[in-house]
């Protein structure tokens, strides 16, 4: 048995560079384009080893911490987006003010928790998990549109909330006719989350609009790499639904590809493609 208390980065998945099973670290986002930065977690780990093979890991997070966003100028996609159709016909918006509302701080509501299975087959890792605990990216919550002066122009207040949710992940990875292959898949059973617009002053009702319907949705990270003879190396991926995106119909689908070669004794790196 072997037990880890404090800060650690907490990596369920067996991709090397993002996966969607390691939600339990946050994401660092600072840079938009690396998906491979992770914060540690405060948390007790604790690993049992049944067989040489075979690893049985259960890991609790006391207290939720939220991934990182990027600066303001690449922040905007990672943001939850207001509902146009919550607006009344002819009113536009003029601007934007966004805080955060956690729901729940008892212990059972900020925690995240996780048991995960990893064993050996031949030359092929291979893994099964659980999570539970919440998204590291906001939802929104509540919505108020007031009239900025004379007009049709409004000012929107999002109040924005940390939704949780459930995953089952399946890992493996291995080698493949000369090339490594690895693949995550998390099946994403959220809550149901329901955002409240408050439109009175537009004379019309308060409306709900449906952010997450609480259906499952899967997302996946598949990774593979090349190395030949001459020093050249190939790494080709693909992602469906980037780490802030959720919800069954606005995942994204995306390819990553990178080139690159070592000389004269690995003196010289080239990345033409990366």
């Amino acid at each position: 048995m072997e037990i880890s208390i404090g800060r650690q980065d907490l990596k369920t998945g067996l991709c090397p560079s993002y996966s969607p099973l390691n939600f339990m670290s946050p994401v660092d986002m600072e840079d938009p384009w690396v998906l491979s930065r992770r914060l540690g977690a405060d948390a007790l780990s604790a690993s049992w080893r049944p067989a040489a093979s075979i690893s049985i890991t259960f890991t609790v997070v006391p207290l939720f911490r939220p991934a990182v966003l990027p600066s303001d100028k690449w922040s905007k996609p990672f943001l939850p987006v207001f509902p146009a159709e919550a607006l009344a016909s002819g009113v536009t918006v003029s601007d934007i003010t966004r805080t955060i509302e956690q729901s729940g701080n008892r212990a059972v509501e900020t925690a995240s928790a996780g048991i995960a299975l990893k064993n050996k087959i031949s030359d092929w890792d291979a893994g099964v998990s659980f999570f539970a605990g919440k998204d590291g990216f906001p939802v929104l919550k509540n919505a108020y549109i007031i009239p900025a002066g004379f007009g049709s122009s409004a000012d929107v207040f999002m109040a924005e909330d940390y939704v949780r949710m459930k995953t089952l992940g399946l890992s493996a990875a291995g080698p493949l006719r000369g090339s490594r292959l690895h693949a995550d898949a998390a099946i994403v059973f959220p809550d149901r989350a329901v955002a409240s617009i408050e439109r009175m002053q537009f004379g019309q009702a308060r409306v709900e609009t449906v952010i997450l319907s609480g259906k499952p949705y899967l997302k996946l990270a598949v990774e593979t790499e090349h190395a030949f003879e001459n020093g050249i190396s190939i790494e080709a991926g693909y992602l469906r639904g980037y780490p802030n995106e959720k919800g069954e119909g606005n995942l994204g689908n995306f390819i990553f590809l990178a080139v690159s070669g070592s000389f004269f004794g690995n003196m010289l790196c080239v990345s033409p493609i990366s």
